[in-house]
């Protein structure tokens, strides 16, 4: 048909020229005459066409150079300079990275530049060029080929192109584009791109011989008419051959045109998918509507491409394998495919293929019977048939009833659960099943009532829980059963047996609270046992400590040391286990303060510093500089856990180092992050199977010996515990005899902007004396009457003592005193019951009532707070906490030690606060020197070596506190001054200045001692 139509075509005009020809006299004569016009015509059109082009291309690159510098940021431009001093700065290299962008987006662009005039030069400003490349110009660099037409824009203010200049990069057609401020009007700078030369000529040149192919072409036409012309008279004998020919083949072409038709019709109307392809290389050339609705493509996304191009096969290769079939018997019937649409839903069809002939192409027609929709129906059916046979196994009993509520389903285990015989179910009878299942309902009325309202309401839902009379206990679920279109068919039951978990969850029960009742019982035990041990130990701690006082001998004095020492250490026992009580029964509580986390590590590896020293060791302490200023940590637990990390660490280390490393790890917004810290130590190491008993409670590693390293095994139990409760976690690296590595890390961690609170110093207790006021002691054990007093007549206060409430209330009653402390647990009347009368009195109310307790624990410390007291204090109690709290409630007054003459004072500071010991005579004024010089060395200069060694805080404070007292006794200022100035530093953590200042002991020892004689 194509042929036939292409061939009437060229039959009508070559007889339309021919009758144009033949109605020209002179024929000749007007060819030669159109092929002179033609020829000069046609020269005129090419040097048209070559200045078009100049133009063209030139008007182009004008634009695209006027549209990039107006891109550009003109108030960074502002800011430029045209010198060296500009590169480096933001706005070049702002400028700089446009200007590559303009580059690296316009190919044709060669360089893109920024230049200014100044003193009738042209100077670069910034260019497009890495500061690498050989072509790179820096700012300030002259433009020493600069012509005339460089210098216009800025004399005109007028974008222009320059002609080819040929320079030191090559030969360049430049675009100028001056910048100008919008404010005043005057030139910024000037902004040239340059484009290869030869991109013009070459673009002019092409457009040319696109000129001068087109009048080559009109001219070999009007020679091709002049032959024609020649053969006018061939081409008239011709022409009723033609007409004839024609006639012919219009009949021929109108049947093969109606033959067409009707294939067509058929093929694109056609219900199952259709193609037609060619055997050599499987290009589509045909495809129907069914086809395309089907697989959802596009005509003009089919044809020309092959079936592996569209991705049709789901399995690639079962196109070769259809060739394979059809080359064997020249044709394909009846074959199972996979066919994927747009978008990758997968068909499954029946392919059939047959050879046809298409303009003499070998081609395959084929055609495609979806059949997904029944492939679906069987694998549907099937998956039910499956399902009804799985029912079977099910661990439920399951009921299936229709819409009118008979029986239509149950499985195996429905009879099992009911205990209901065969033939009572073979019978399918809805009244003798239901009555077989009422008699074994503890409540069949409730039974019945749930089942009716379901009936009822068929879109419900329903789940209990059914008891039966043998003590069983079944789950019941329903669910009604609907299709696809919403209508109702009927209800499924589910029964399950649930008596065993039902039990188990009892036990359960029952277990948690007999662990509930063991808890509160361990819990009261505890804080019996906290006050009867805490009360002897505050008699124990507080009388050593005036007989330490009073004691002169220093072998006795060194007993008194070895107990309160022992005490110490007992409390710090009863602590760690109070401690891990707490969290156990999760009654510890944490106070989150801003804290600077770089203060704290010091502070801990400063602690530490000199024992290790002692040991031989190193320490390394590496502390991230990016840590924040102020964290929101509780800065008495992370102590905690840090005391008892590299205690074991130093403790657990012969030789070698240990090393303290903290980081953090940031998260995107930066206003939390993870704290991670960790201890690393060259010591004895752990085992393997030791690492999975050290974090519990009284667990200590094989390998460690408990007479030579002691300790409980708490620390780690607690330190675990503590981290964990903090949102961390804890892990442990360790080789035997070669050390361990215990990292913790701390998520979640706040980043605080408010600046950690410097702790205050506290007054030296020896620096107070109270005014003559009354203070009632309530206590039914007289030793801790008896030390309370012996402390507070030291400080001239008027004690009153009772031996408990009942008797407080009546004293407070006469005597009106000034303020109470009170204990808790008493006879007759409690501290609780005391309490609450006074603070109801209206005459007694505002007294102030301190409590005293032995009970560490939290539920005690919530029930003091109840009864209305104004503060309370933990036994054993320290003489700085008593004296604290009763400074907040009596008057008390500073005493100050005499003024020393001009010259007399033995101590004096130097610019750094170091002490510097003064001229001899002043000694002079030491009372009984030959005693203090004895003492000095029997006693006080022992203590002093074991502190350089252990250099324990709270012990430093209290030996300097001592050195005090012994400064006022002999009237040696320079014990005083020194005491009271190390007390301050180590009250205060003052670490850095505490190791000097602790230095300067023995310089003031040696000097008290060369004045024997």
């Amino acid at each position: 048909m194509i042929l036939g139509g292409t061939t009437t075509i060229k039959a009508k005009v070559t007889i339309f020229f021919l009758n144009l020809i033949n109605r020209i006299n002179k024929p000749r004569l007007l060819i030669a005459i159109l092929l002179s016009a033609t020829i000069v015509l046609g020269f005129v059109y090419i040097h048209y066409s070559w200045s078009s082009s100049i133009d063209e291309i030139s008007s182009w690159a004008l634009k695209i150079a006027s549209t990039a510098g107006s891109s550009l940021n003109g108030e960074m431009l502002k800011k430029l300079n045209g010198l060296p001093e500009d590169a480096g700065t933001e706005p070049y290299e702002s400028i700089k990275k446009k200007l590559m962008e303009i580059v690296n987006i316009n190919k044709e662009i060669r360089f893109a530049y920024f230049y200014t005039q100044r003193d009738g030069k042209i100077y670069f400003m910034v260019d497009s060029e890495p500061a690498d490349s050989k072509d790179y110009s820096p700012p300030g660099q002259e433009f020493t080929e600069a012509d005339k037409e460089d210098f216009q824009p800025f004399e005109d203010g007028k974008a222009l192109i320059t002609k080819p200049v040929t320079d030191r990069w090559g030969t360049w057609v430049s675009v100028l584009v001056p910048l100008k401020d919008p404010e005043t009007g005057k030139i910024i700078a000037v902004f040239g791109t340059d484009y290869p030369a030869k991109m013009w000529s070459n673009n002019a040149i092409t457009v040319t011989i696109e000129s001068s192919v087109v009048l080559i072409a009109i001219v070999l036409l009007l020679l091709a008419f002049y032959k024609l012309i020649s053969i006018n008279k061939f081409l008239k004998e011709e022409k009723s051959k033609l007409n004839t020919a024609n006639d012919k083949i219009i009949n021929a072409v109108s049947e093969i045109k109606k033959s067409e038709e009707k294939f067509s019709k058929a093929f694109h109307s056609g219900a199952v998918l259709m193609s037609i392809s060619r055997i050599d290389d499987g290009r589509f050339i045909d495809i129907n509507e069914a086809f395309l609705k089907t697989l959802g493509f596009k005509r003009e996304e089919v044809i020309g491409n092959t079936s592996a191009d569209l991705g049709i096969f789901a399995d690639k290769g079962q196109r070769a394998e259809i060739k394979k079939l059809f080359d064997n018997k020249n044709t394909v019937s009846n074959l199972e495919v996979q066919i994927r649409g747009q978008g990758g839903f997968v068909h499954t069809g029946i392919l059939s293929v047959d050879f046809v002939d298409v303009a003499n192409t070998p081609c395959w027609l084929s055609t495609i019977t979806d059949i997904t929709e029944r492939k679906k129906m069987e694998e549907t059916l099937l998956l039910k048939t499956m399902l009804l046979t799985a029912q079977e196994a099910s661990i439920d009993g399951i009921l299936a009833v229709d819409d009118e509520g008979h029986s239509i389903f149950f499985n195996k285990r429905f009879g099992e659960i009911w205990n209901m015989p065969q033939q009572v179910l073979d019978t399918m009878d809805d009244k003798k099943m239901l009555g077989y299942i009422f008699e074994q309902l503890k409540d069949p009325l409730e039974f019945n009532r749930k089942v009716a309202n379901l009936y009822k309401h068929k879109d419900r839902k329903s789940r209990d829980e059914i008891g039966l009379v043998d003590g069983r206990f079944i789950d019941r679920y329903s669910s009604p059963l609907t299709s696809a279109d919403g209508k109702y068919h009927g209800r499924i039951w589910y029964f399950r047996d649930i008596t065993e978990s039902k039990l188990a969850v009892r036990e359960l029960i029952n277990a948690k609270e007999q662990a509930e009742a063991a808890n509160i019982t361990k819990s009261e035990f505890l804080a019996n046992m906290s006050h009867e041990i805490r009360t002897p130990m505050n008699a124990i701690i507080g009388f050593s400590e005036i007989l330490k006082e009073q004691v002169k001998d220093p072998k006795y004095i060194g007993y008194i040391d070895i107990i309160l020492a022992s005490g110490k250490n007992l409390l710090g026992l009863i602590n760690d286990i109070l401690d891990l009580s707490k969290i156990e029964a999760g009654k510890l509580e944490f106070q989150y303060r801003p804290v600077d986390p770089h203060t704290l590590f010091m502070d801990i590896s400063k602690i530490f510093e000199v024992k290790i020293k002692d040991k031989g060791l190193r320490l390394i302490t590496e502390i991230d500089g990016k840590l924040p200023p102020s964290l929101l940590l509780d800065e008495v637990r992370i102590r905690q856990i840090l005391f008892n990390l590299v205690g074991n660490a130093v403790k657990f280390t012969p030789n070698g180092y240990i090393e303290l490393k903290v980081k953090g790890v940031f998260y995107p917004k930066r206003n939390k992050m993870d704290l991670i810290f960790s201890v690393k130590d060259t010591g004895i190491g752990i085992g393997q199977d030791d690492k999975k008993i050290i974090f519990d409670a009284f667990q200590q590693s094989q390998g460690q010996s408990t007479k030579q390293y002691g300790g409980t095994g708490l620390g780690l139990a607690i330190t675990k515990k503590l981290v964990e409760l903090m949102n961390g976690g804890i892990t442990v690296e360790s080789i035997v005899d070669k050390g361990s590595i215990f990292t913790i890390i701390i998520k979640e961690v706040s980043i605080s902007t408010v600046k950690p609170e410097i702790e205050v110093r506290k007054l030296d207790i020896k620096d107070i004396s109270f005014y003559n006021q009354k203070v009632l002691i309530v206590d039914d054990i007289e030793s801790n009457r008896r030390l309370l007093s012996e402390i507070l007549n030291i400080y001239g206060l008027n004690v009153q003592e009772a031996k408990n409430g009942k008797e407080a209330i009546k004293i407070a009653e006469n005597i009106k005193p000034d303020i109470i402390l009170m204990d808790l647990r008493m006879p007759v009347m409690d501290g609780y019951e005391a309490t609450k009368i006074l603070k109801e009195d209206s005459k007694l109310k505002n007294i102030p009532i301190i409590i005293l307790t032995a009970s560490a624990m939290k539920t005690s410390d919530d029930d003091i707070k109840k009864i209305g007291s104004d503060s309370y204090l933990r036994k054993p109690i320290s003489r700085p906490e008593l004296l604290a709290e009763l400074k907040k409630y009596l008057k008390f007054k500073t005493v100050e030690k005499d003024e020393a003459m001009p010259g007399s004072a033995l101590l004096k500071a130097d610019s750094k606060g170091n002490i510097a010991i003064t001229p001899e005579d002043d000694f002079a004024k030491i009372k009984k020197l030959p005693e203090l010089i004895n003492k000095l060395e029997n006693e006080i200069f022992v203590k002093y070596g074991k502190l350089k060694k252990e250099f324990i805080i709270n012990d430093i404070e209290d030996f300097a506190l001592e050195i005090v007292g012994l400064g006022r006794k002999y009237n040696a200022d320079m014990l005083s001054d020194w005491g009271k100035k190390l007390s301050m530093q180590a009250d205060s953590f003052d670490l850095e200045n505490l190791t000097i200042t602790f230095d300067e002991f023995e310089p003031i020892i040696n000097k008290i001692n060369s004045f024997r004689d």
